[in-house]
């Protein structure tokens, strides 16, 4: 009877695939955010002088930063330590929203001379690089494997980036279409430069896991996302001040106001 019991338990008990649910969502709002980015950077109008990776950040991040304030003031009581975080973990979490600037800055950069497929395909290089920090410095277990997915990812960058030693391409055709150029630079050397903004982009990206890793439960997911948000904000927004070739531009039509909308609550 204690074996039938216990049977019967252990089939009624269902996973919790709440972590699955929450990635998904995840991974469909950033899908949103990219698509939304790429049109904003690409908008006709903004064509004689395109729009900066900076101040899309910028107004991204500071709807984020307002979301993760307005989420710890009605979740004071069960959030410790609002709204620094704890004391033992602040450099750490400092380190986070650095980090993940340069992660998000590499992407939206990319972003300007590359597809959006094209510069999705160079992040799958981050869980790579991310096993390899972990087994580095976290000590954890990365196999052989793995270390075999990882060249297979890296080459498939190598066929993304199109380095003009390997494939000899043209940079500048004559015959290109603006709105193909919108979509995807023709350039040789606009892609490998975006590239490199795109590996930069994982560097950070992957660094940011293993800080977050580190972590752990000393602080709340909600301090991360907000150290994340304001550090951004602070070094976009330096950027436009201090960058020579970038000033702030007042969104022209309805149709970009809501792009900056979207963007800022999907990346919440």
């Amino acid at each position: 009877n204690n074996s039938n019991t216990e049977t019967r338990l252990t089939l009624s008990e269902k996973p919790d695939n709440t972590g699955l649910y929450f990635l998904l969502a995840s991974q469909f709002f950033n899908s949103v955010m990219v698509i939304s980015t790429k049109l904003l950077e690409t908008d006709p109008a903004f064509e004689d002088d395109p729009i900066e990776p900076f101040q899309i950040l910028v107004v991204r991040m500071l709807i984020t930063f307002i979301g993760t304030l307005l989420y710890m003031y009605f979740h004071r009581h069960s959030i410790p330590h609002v709204p620094f975080g704890p004391p033992e973990v602040r450099k750490w979490l400092i380190a986070r929203g650095s980090f993940g600037f340069f992660g998000v800055f590499g992407l939206y950069t990319s972003l300007k001379a590359l597809s959006i497929s094209d510069a999705i395909v160079i992040t799958f290089l981050t869980p790579t690089l991310t096993g390899i920090l972990a087994a580095m410095i976290l000590k954890e277990r990365y196999s052989k494997i793995e270390g075999v997915c990882g060249l297979v990812a890296l080459f498939g960058v190598v066929l993304v980036v199109r380095p003009t030693f390997l494939f000899h391409q043209d940079g500048n055709s004559p015959t290109s279409d603006k709105s193909e150029e919108a979509v995807e630079s023709t350039s040789s050397k606009a892609r490998v430069v975006a590239s490199l903004f795109g590996l930069l982009g994982v560097c950070g990206a992957s660094s940011i896991y293993i800080i977050i890793k580190h972590i752990g439960t000393r602080a709340h997911a909600i301090m991360s996302v907000t150290y994340f948000a304001f550090i951004s904000f602070l070094i976009s927004l330096f950027g436009i001040i201090f960058s020579p070739n970038t000033t702030f531009k007042i969104p022209q039509t309805l149709n970009q106001w809501f792009l900056f909308f979207i963007i800022g609550i999907s990346g919440f």
